[in-house]
């Protein structure tokens, strides 16, 4: 058996490699593992060459107060598996205090909801193949519509009765 630290790196194609791992509980207890087999494929199906490619067209075509609406093609000569949209609220702020949220979808649009109004988001977006090899990211930046919230108070003057009989 080999230290799996020796082979992080890289491993020799058309081979094997034998693992024990060995973990403590909290109570610093601990057992080894069986063996753990690690079989490396041939030379040639460790090179699957991914061009260098994205989708294209990558766009707003609409918004609202809390959505956006993402439109964009296919990359050329590859027929993604499915995409994966990343938002990020932009901003000053503690990163946790910021909105994120993961989209995977197979359609080549999507709308993003539950947003805040007027404010700026990261949209980030990447096609998968089958064998989930990412593709080459694009980016953007847009914000929501601003709301103009207005509040009418309305007074309604009475005279006051001061006694005697209504009419």
């Amino acid at each position: 058996m080999r230290n799996a630290r020796e082979h992080s790196g890289s491993a020799e194609p058309a081979g094997f490699y034998g693992y024990r791992v060995k973990a403590r509980n909290a109570n610093g207890l601990s057992r080894r593992s069986r063996n753990l087999r690690v079989d490396v494929p041939e030379a040639a199906a460790l090179e699957t060459a991914v061009p260098d490619v994205a989708a294209q067209n990558f766009q707003v075509t609409g918004q609202s107060s809390t959505t956006i609406a993402l439109d964009w093609d296919p990359p050329d000569g590859i027929d993604p598996n499915h995409y994966r949209v990343f938002v990020f609220e932009s901003g000053d702020g503690p990163v946790d205090d910021r909105f994120e949220t993961e989209i995977a979808t197979t359609a080549s649009r999507r709308t993003v909801d539950r947003l805040q109004p007027d404010t700026t988001y990261e949209i980030y977006l990447f096609p998968v193949t089958d064998q989930g090899v990412k593709l080459d990211i694009l980016s953007l930046t847009h914000s929501t519509e601003y709301v103009l919230t207005a509040a009418l108070v309305c007074e309604v003057n009475r005279p006051e009765f001061r006694g005697g009989s209504v009419p």
